[in-house]
């Protein structure tokens, strides 16, 4: 059994495999975007809003806002990938996962980075273990990747008759000279500040909504107060958690699912963050979108 990672005009994933029930595809449409509302062990809840896709002319962003564009890279490990019937974390409160109701659908101890916004039109091999799951109806997918994302990013904008191009620079920033372009490196270890989030919860995407919730390698979470240096205690994956608007029906007649995964317009953002002037100063990982189709 094969799975591919294939990036066509924006990036798609197919899953291939020389028997009838092969699903496991499906689950990357979990990096869609991570924005919507925080959710907290202690049912706490705050909204956050999306940022705009970044523009070639004319004004770039308000103040204190950030826009998206396509990654140059955007590389992440993945653990492991699922289905299931009931939610794995329950009312979005729980601490503990409960996979008692999921079916494993791809595994890897040891994953290799993989680069979902390199060689669009090439495809890339995932290396771990695939399986086929159940005969049933699932209405729930979720996916575990590691807390660390290595992004990089430019875009160019002309404003006042001025064309200047933005580049990702190593330690978080942004600069106007070609050579500082380089690659980010996000830990995603709080979607909070001075205390823990270990959630977001109900994000609008393609097919559904999304939950995600960042746990230690054991997949539990931290309450609000379990934070150090603005970083939650427990941490170390990111588990995405896909509501899908249409249950995946697994029969004898499955052959494949192929996901459509969108780069273009998502995954990185630039971001103003100071009054000196509405320009970029900030870079990092953003949201994701995509979708898929059944075979």
């Amino acid at each position: 059994m094969q799975l591919l990672l294939k990036l066509n005009s924006q990036a798609v994933l197919v899953g291939y495999k020389n028997m009838k029930k092969n699903l496991f595809p499906i689950l990357l449409i979990l990096l869609t975007s991570l924005y919507s509302q925080n959710i907290y062990s202690a049912v706490v809840n705050e909204t956050a809003a999306d940022a705009v896709v970044c523009v070639a002319s004319g004004a770039m962003l308000d103040d204190d806002t950030a826009c998206k564009t396509t990654p140059s890279q955007y590389s992440i490990k993945i653990y492991e990938m699922g289905l299931c019937t009931t939610h794995p974390y329950g009312d979005k409160t729980e601490i503990e996962i409960d996979k008692s109701s999921c079916t494993v659908t791809y595994t890897d101890t040891a994953p290799t980075a993989v680069d979902v916004a390199a060689d669009i039109g090439a495809t890339l091999p995932l290396t771990g273990i695939s399986t086929p799951p159940s005969e049933g109806t699932y209405t729930y997918a979720y996916l575990i990747l590691d807390q660390t994302f290595k992004v990089s990013g430019t875009f160019t904008n002309t404003s006042g008759g001025t064309t200047t191009t933005y580049y990702s620079a190593a330690n978080g920033g942004v600069s106007t000279t070609s050579s500082d372009f380089a690659t980010t490196t996000d830990n995603l270890v709080n979607f909070g500040d001075t205390t823990c989030s270990s959630g977001f919860s109900g994000a609008a995407v393609t097919g559904g909504t999304m939950d995600a919730f960042i746990t230690d390698t054991a997949f539990s979470r931290s309450e609000r107060n379990d934070v150090s240096s603005n970083q939650c205690d427990k941490r170390g994956r990111l588990i995405g958690v896909m509501i899908l608007d249409n249950p995946v029906v697994v029969t004898s007649e499955t052959m494949a699912v192929i996901f459509n995964f969108i780069v273009t317009d998502f995954g990185v953002e630039f971001g103003d963050s100071n009054d000196s002037g509405i320009v970029p100063e900030d870079f990092g990982s953003g949201p994701f979108s995509g979708y898929f189709t059944v075979k």
